[in-house]
């Protein structure tokens, strides 16, 4: 989502269309389709793959527009990782406060990509590419993910959103242990009992850990998976983004993007917990 809202907004302001592929592999198994309505009064067209890197697609897509699109500038997302160089910061900086270094940086190796002359571009990326411009109002879930989201935030009074990442994630297991969320709750349900906290979490044993100890205080989805090769899981974990977002506020985990992105789609206050 990040950098496909950043794209959007370098497109809209350079007069460019943009063309998305969305490849289907096991880290994401599941369609844009599925999870998104296209948006509208955007130049944006989506192509789906299915176990597919996007830039040995190049030339087939080519072959299915039946036209002779020659490809004059490449970014690639290894360039961009050399430039966000993380683990120099991770001790200290948030994922927002990373991510304004990275614009300013970036813009020497993103601007020349717009330039007039080329006319045809391909940039692979897993960060933003430019500031936040209008908190995500191109992405729309779809109706059933949107009523479900709906549901849960009927439930929500004085709600304060908890983002607990842990999976694979080094640096949030590191930084934000799961007993530094109990004392955040703690804190605040001292100055204000009636505050309620939807959770949201990759991990069991903390799920399990924050409804025993403090019951009804916590409002949780049902989640089916964990798994992120099974496309419900990934249904599910948008539904959560989206109810984080309409929260009053997020204690989130320390380099999350997904603490960070639902911050923004909301408007809302992320206070990383370390």
């Amino acid at each position: 989502m990040r950098a496909i809202d950043s794209a959007l907004t370098l497109c809209r302001k350079n007069n460019r269309n943009l063309t998305v592929l969305w490849v289907k592999e096991p880290t994401l198994n599941c369609s844009f389709k599925e999870l998104f309505l296209i948006p509208e009064n955007e130049n944006f067209e989506l192509i789906e793959y299915t176990n597919k890197l996007p830039v040995p697609c190049l030339k087939k897509i080519n072959k299915v527009k039946a036209q002779n699109t020659k490809v004059n500038a490449v970014v690639e997302n290894r360039e961009l990782n050399k430039i966000y160089n993380s683990k120099e910061h991770v001790d200290t900086l948030t994922i927002s406060e990373m991510d304004s270094i990275f614009y300013a940086n970036v813009k020497e190796l993103i601007n020349p990509i717009f330039d007039e002359t080329k006319t045809h571009s391909y940039i692979s990326s897993c960060y933003r590419l430019c500031k936040i411009e209008d908190n995500y109002s191109s992405f729309a879930p779809t109706l059933d993910i949107n009523e479900k989201v709906k549901n849960t935030v009927n439930n929500y009074n004085n709600t304060i959103g908890i983002h607990i990442r842990r999976s694979d994630h080094r640096t949030s297991i590191r930084y934000s242990p799961t007993s530094k969320f109990v004392k955040a709750i703690e804190d605040t349900l001292k100055d204000n009992y009636n505050a309620s906290f939807f959770l949201s979490t990759d991990d069991k044993e903390a799920k399990e850990n924050l409804l025993n100890k403090f019951g009804s205080k916590i409002i949780v989805n049902d989640i089916k998976s964990y798994d992120r090769s099974d496309a419900s899981a990934i249904k599910d974990a948008l539904t959560d983004l989206f109810c984080l977002s309409r929260t009053k506020k997020i204690y989130g985990s320390h380099h999350s993007t997904f603490s960070q992105l639902a911050s923004d789609i909301g408007g809302i206050k992320e206070i990383t917990i370390k």
